[in-house]
């Protein structure tokens, strides 16, 4: 009987070491999250209305330029109740984009591989935003807080070996105060394909 228990300890040891030095393609342990955007038609706000600009409220934004820091996904951790924000896309930051340029189209803006996980919000860091807008040329924006931060729905699972892309739905929104100031308040939503 002490044979059999030694050679089942030897084999559970011989199982152990060949799962820690397997091959990558063998098993993975992470899988792939990627961050794509698309957008649609900006509106744009004036609060008060002005008649000091050329188009009279009725504007038009002809680039979105936003710079993203970072990118920040949110997993929802063991009964949705010890979550925790991971950065993703490190390597890959910052992020500059149009938005403008990305109506009606789904572009993948960065990827990272993380392990299996359920992503409940997507937050991204911005540190700069502007608007080119008939009337008024190229004007700074600012986002409130710095952050858009975004609910994923349905929830988005990452799964060992695959690839869950998460299209955020961008639409610009842009309040312009009598003072000149301008704010970039968007209308976000986020939702999984995959895992693939």
């Amino acid at each position: 009987m002490v044979q059999y228990g030694i050679i089942g300890l030897a084999i559970a040891a011989i199982l152990i070491v060949g799962l820690q030095v397997r091959p990558q393609g063998i098993f993975p342990s992470q899988g792939t999250l990627q961050i794509a955007f698309t957008n649609g038609v900006p509106s744009i706000e004036f609060a008060p209305p002005s008649s000091s600009v050329a188009c009279h409220g009725n504007c038009s934004a002809t680039s979105l330029n936003i710079t993203v820091a970072s990118v920040e996904v949110h997993t929802s951790g063991i009964d949705n109740m010890t979550g925790e924000w991971t950065h993703v896309c490190n390597n890959q930051t910052p992020l500059f984009f149009d938005i403008i340029k990305l109506t009606n189209l789904a572009q993948v803006m960065c990827g990272s591989n993380i392990q299996p996980e359920t992503i409940t919000n997507v937050r991204m860091n911005v540190t700069s935003a502007s608007a080119k807008i008939s009337g008024m040329g190229t004007v700074n924006l600012t986002v409130p807080s710095g952050k858009l931060e975004i609910p994923v729905s349905p929830l988005a699972n990452v799964q060992a070996g695959k690839t869950t892309t998460i299209v955020v739905d961008f639409q610009p929104h842009i309040v312009c105060q009598g003072t000149g100031d301008c704010k970039l308040t968007p209308v976000l939503h986020a939702r999984p394909t995959g895992p693939e």
